[in-house]
């Protein structure tokens, strides 16, 4: 059993769990580049392009595979080799330190091969064919992340793009429902979250100034954007790198650290 002092002191290794959801060109390929000693499962060509044109991103990539259906690979295949892949490569090199981030980019064609794969097998058929098909994929995709991602030991970024929510979709639901969501078909959209502690973000803001964009990090709630922190974070990071969030981070378990601290102080009569 692992206690709250073995935490602290590093016994247990805290690694960051994230979603990163944004626009095209906001910036999620390239804040995941800056994660140290990656490795990439690619769901698209063309991804990679971002890394090989940046020196420093190419410092920390250790590798890739690319797993998107053709006329050559059915989406079932792809899948198969996915999972082989994260067991095989991923997993391994994590736990000997070869790696220290798992790259998903990205989620939202990842989420379109499974739901092509549990097409191919044909068991979406008769008057329940939708509920058939999103309740599997929504079964699929929990098994898949818990087993094969959320579990590595190791930092985890998954890439999303980012969706508005229709207006009769919003309409139904409760009051605090906001417009902007991840870019994942089905329910696993409001699943996913859960399974991860932080859910940025990602936006990019222009100075006529420096005639420079800004890069920008949302950790909380706010803009219309279900951002999430199980820590309490700056609600913006700029500059967004792995560095500036994994500053902001650890000064948020010392500020949590020296909080408890006060706390048993007064508990126990000190001032």
């Amino acid at each position: 059993m692992l206690t709250m002092n073995d935490l602290r002191k590093g016994v247990a290794k805290q690694f960051i769990k994230a979603v990163f959801a944004a626009e095209m060109g906001d910036g999620k390929t390239h804040l995941a580049g800056t994660f140290p000693k990656s490795l990439w499962a690619i769901t698209a060509p063309g991804e990679t392009d971002t890394i090989t044109s940046n020196p420093t991103l190419a410092a920390n990539f250790v590798g890739c595979e690319v797993f998107c259906p053709t006329n050559l690979e059915n989406a079932a295949s792809v899948i198969a080799r996915l999972k082989k892949f994260m067991v095989e490569e991923v997993r391994p090199k994590a736990e000997s330190g070869e790696i220290e981030t798992f790259v998903l980019d990205t989620a939202t064609y990842l989420v379109q091969h499974f739901k092509a794969k549990i097409k191919e097998s044909g068991i979406c058929v008769g008057p329940k064919a939708m509920y058939i098909l999103y309740g599997t994929l929504k079964d699929e995709l929990m098994d898949f992340f818990l087993k094969y991602v959320i579990t590595l030991p190791c930092n985890v970024v998954i890439n999303t793009h980012l969706m508005v929510e229709d207006d009769e979709v919003l309409a139904k639901k409760k009051q605090e429902a906001v417009p902007y969501n991840l870019s994942l078909e089905g329910s696993f959209r409001d699943v996913l979250p859960g399974m991860v502690s932080y859910v940025f973000y990602l936006s990019k803001e222009y100075s006529a100034e420096t005639k420079k964009y800004a890069y920008l990090v949302r950790t909380n709630l706010g803009a219309g954007k279900r951002a999430k922190s199980r820590l309490m974070l700056p609600r913006i990071i700029t500059g967004a790198s792995y560095t500036a969030i994994h500053r902001a981070i650890k000064k948020a378990h010392e500020a949590s650290a020296v909080a408890e601290k006060i706390v048993d102080q007064v508990a126990k009569g000190e001032k």
